[in-house]
């Protein structure tokens, strides 16, 4: 079987297409945009907690200048 752990806008589509099958939300609470869908831990899998995590990545060398002004982290 294959499978995989995706983003919930990565997939929302195809789940809604029926191309995917979601089968469980890995996070503390269920999805608001796939709300039918449970958590891992509602389907019955204890431990399983993946947080988002997005960032904005440039080649290393990049110059400063090309990229976008954003806030500097606190």
């Amino acid at each position: 079987m294959q499978f995989s752990f995706a983003n919930v806008p990565a997939i929302l589509a195809h789940v809604r297409s029926g191309r995917l099958r979601a089968l469980g939300v890995a996070g503390a609470r269920r999805s608001q945009q796939l709300p039918e869908v449970p958590t891992m831990k509602d389907a019955g899998i204890e431990g399983v907690e993946v947080p988002v995590w997005y960032a904005l990545l440039a080649p290393a060398g990049t110059p400063a200048r090309s990229s976008p002004r954003l806030p500097r982290p606190r």
